[in-house]
């Protein structure tokens, strides 16, 4: 499917209209939510109302430290040599059924051609 090319609209980053009413809105009113909010916070955790600070501490948050999203991570407990990587690969191209052969010239880059030549046949031809 071919990409299609974005026209019109907003650029990315621009508030949408509602967005931008509000916050003209509360300029106009000489509104700080986020100072509310850290007033109310400072105010309750004072007056001992912790579970009211926690919330507003809580609200406030995200602005200073985002939320971490979970991050997938591959662990290689050793490294391995290309030797080994190498070694691998063989044994794995044995496993289906080539010769050692076959196998070390496939693993070493010579171009090789395995096909089907009859039932439990196989057929390795080398360029």
């Amino acid at each position: 499917m071919a990409k299609r090319t974005k026209h019109g609209g907003r650029e990315a980053g621009t508030p949408n209209k509602r967005t931008q009413e509000v916050t003209e809105r509360l300029a106009e009113l000489d509104c700080d939510p986020i100072a509310g909010m850290a007033r109310i916070a400072k105010q309750a955790e004072e007056a001992g109302e912790l579970p009211l600070a926690g919330q507003m501490y809580k609200e406030l948050a995200p602005y200073i430290a985002p939320k971490r999203r979970a991050v997938e991570q591959t662990i290689i407990t050793e490294p391995r040599s290309g030797e080994e990587l190498r070694n691998a690969a063989i044994r794995e191209l044995m496993e289906s059924g080539l010769s050692q052969d076959q196998a070390e010239n496939i693993a070493d880059g010579k171009q090789v051609n395995v096909g089907i030549e009859e039932p439990g046949g196989i057929n390795v031809a080398q360029h």
